[in-house]
C-alpha cells in the first residue's frame, strides 16, 4: 500500500495537533535495506525477503511509541526496479539479448547460481564480445542473427530471469506491516516522490539517474517535513555516498548534516531491546495496553529531540553521549514507571520484551 507524500513545513516544532490540543508525535523512518544488508554496495546481494524483514524490525520502535509513522523505504523503489527489469526482459528484445550476452561476457558464477544456470546455458565469452563489437553497424540485424544462433539458450535465460524477478517482487512485500497500515498507524512510501512506470524506468540509468533522484527526494523530504526523522544509519550513509558527504538539509532555517537524525534514531533504537522478538500484531496489542501512559513518554522524546536539534555542534559523538545521558536520566525512568503502572494490563512475556528483560 503506497501513500502520496505531502510535505509539511519545518522540522520538530509544529508537529500537528490532536483533538486534545497536544503535539502529535509523527515519525518518518528512513530505510535503505539494501545498503544495510549488502556491504558491497550491490542491490541484490541479500535475499529480497531479508530486505523486507529489515524494514519490519526497523519500524517497530516507532510503531510502539509514535502516534503515526511513515516508513520511507528504498525497498519500494526496488519494487519499481523489478518491474522495470521485467519490462526490459519481456517487452524489449534488444535489451533481453544484451542481458544474455552480458551474462555470458561476465561469466559470474554467483550470478549463474542465482539464475539456476550453468556456463553451458550461455554462449561463449568470445561470442558475446563479438556481438557487442559488431552491433554498431546494423544493430537490428546483429541482434536478429545472434538471437537465431542462440534462441534456445536465450529463452532458457529469460525463463530463469522471470523466476528471479518473481521471487524478488514477492520477497519485497512486507506483509507483516499490513495490520499497522490497515489501522491507520503506518504509511509506506518509496524514497522517490514519484514512482516511474516500468517503461519509463527501462530507459532510465539506474545508478546515474534513478538512485540519485531518490536520494535527492529524501533530502528534500527531511528539509520540508514536519515529522520527526529517524534515519537508519545505512540510509544516511547511502545518501551521503550518493550525493556527497557534505549533503546538508535545512531544519528550521539552520543547515544540519543528515548525520544528526541518524544519531538520534540510532540511540533510540539501541535503547529499545526485545522488540524484534514481537510480531507486529503483538506489538500493536502492547501499544494499546500502553495507550494511557504513552503521551508523557512521547513528550519526553519530543523534548529530547528538540534539545538535541538545537545543540550548536556537528560532533556526532557528543550528540550520542548527550542522548545517552538524557535517556538514562529522563526517559528510562519514565519507561519503568509506565510499565509498573500498567502491569495488570500486560502479559509477563510482553513486559519482559518491553523492558528488555
Amino acid at each position: 500500500m503506497l501513500e502520496t507524500y505531502s510535505p509539511g513545513v519545518g522540522i520538530l516544532p509544529g508537529l500537528g495537533e490532536t483533538e486534545m490540543g497536544g503535539a502529535l508525535f509523527r515519525v518518518d523512518v528512513i530505510s535503505e535495506p539494501a545498503a544495510a544488508l549488502n556491504p558491497d554496495g550491490s542491490l541484490w546481494g541479500a535475499e529480497a525477503k531479508k530486505l523486507a524483514q529489515h524494514d519490519v524490525a526497523l519500524v517497530k520502535p516507532a510503531l510502539l511509541f509514535a502516534e503515526r509513522v511513515e516508513l520511507v523505504t528504498f525497498r519500494v523503489d526496488m519494487q519499481a526496479i523489478v518491474e522495470g527489469d521485467a519490462f526490459q526482459h519481456f517487452q524489449m528484445p534488444m535489451r533481453l539479448v544484451g542481458s544474455f550476452a552480458g551474462a555470458a561476457f561476465r561469466q559470474d558464477p554467483d550470478e549463474l547460481e542465482r539464475l539456476g544456470l550453468t556456463f553451458g546455458d550461455l554462449c561463449t565469452k568470445d561470442e558475446a564480445v563479438t556481438y557487442f563489437n559488431e552491433g554498431s553497424a546494423d544493430p537490428a540485424e546483429n541482434m536478429r542473427s545472434f538471437y537465431l544462433r542462440h534462441a534456445e539458450k536465450i529463452e532458457k535465460y529469460r525463463s530463469a530471469v522471470r523466476v528471479v524477478l518473481i521471487e524478488r517482487r514477492d520477497g519485497l512485500m512486507a506483509d507483516e506491516l499490513e495490520i499497522a497500515i490497515s489501522r491507520g498507524l503506518l504509511e509506506c512510501s518509496g524514497w522517490g516522490s514519484v514512482q516511474p512506470l516500468p517503461n519509463e524506468l527501462a530507459w532510465t540509468d539506474l545508478w546515474e539517474e534513478f538512485i540519485p533522484y531518490t536520494a535527492e527526494c529524501v533530502v528534500q523530504r527531511l528539509a520540508e517535513s514536519s515529522n520527526v526523522p529517524f534515519i537508519d544509519p545505512a540510509a544516511g550513509l547511502s545518501i551521503s555516498q550518493t550525493l556527497g558527504s557534505e549533503t546538508l538539509v535545512q531544519f528550521d532555517g539552520v543547515n544540519r548534516d543528515v548525520r544528526l537524525p541518524v544519531t538520534i534514531a540510532g540511540s533510540f533504537m539501541t535503547h529499545l531491546p526485545g522488540l524484534s522478538e514481537l510480531k507486529v500484531d503483538e506489538l500493536l496489542d502492547l501499544r494499546d495496553s500502553l495507550e494511557e501512559y504513552l503521551p508523557a513518554f512521547r513528550s519526553e522524546l519530543l523534548d529530547l529531540s528538540n534539545e538535541i536539534e538545537s545543540e550548536d555542534t556537528e560532533d556526532a559523538g557528543k550528540l550520542g553521549r548527550e542522548i545517552e545521558r538524557r535517556w538514562h536520566k529522563d526517559i528510562s525512568p519514565a519507561l519503568q514507571g509506565t510499565s509498573r503502572s500498567c502491569t495488570s494490563e500486560l502479559s509477563s512475556t510482553s513486559l519482559e520484551y518491553f523492558l528488555g528483560g
